[in-house]
């Protein structure tokens, strides 16, 4: 969760120096919960795409939607953080 919110902050970063202002939508697609921002497979995410939970899957993580991400803990449960103000917002 760290590296994602870090990398969020850098996405940001990098766009205001180039004087875009346009807020971060989307965080994967159907296949990775974290993939790439926006769909723009030459701005990743993370190093390494993180692929969404199989179904009933556990410790993993699913996108719902484009603003909607969630964890899906060991012992039953899930927490659901939400992409908005270029920030992931949730907690465990």
């Amino acid at each position: 969760m760290a590296s994602v919110r870090s990398s969020l902050a850098t996405e940001r970063q990098k766009r205001i120096l180039r004087g875009n202002f346009t807020a971060i939508g989307d965080l994967g697609d159907s296949t990775y919960a974290f993939s790439y921002f926006d769909g723009d497979s030459t701005h990743p995410v993370l190093e390494y795409p993180v692929k969404n939970c199989a179904s009933n899957g556990k410790s993993c993580w699913k996108r719902e939607n484009a603003t909607t991400y969630k964890f899906e803990k060991p012992g039953g449960g899930e927490a659901t953080f939400t992409l908005g103000g270029n920030k992931l917002t949730g907690s465990f």
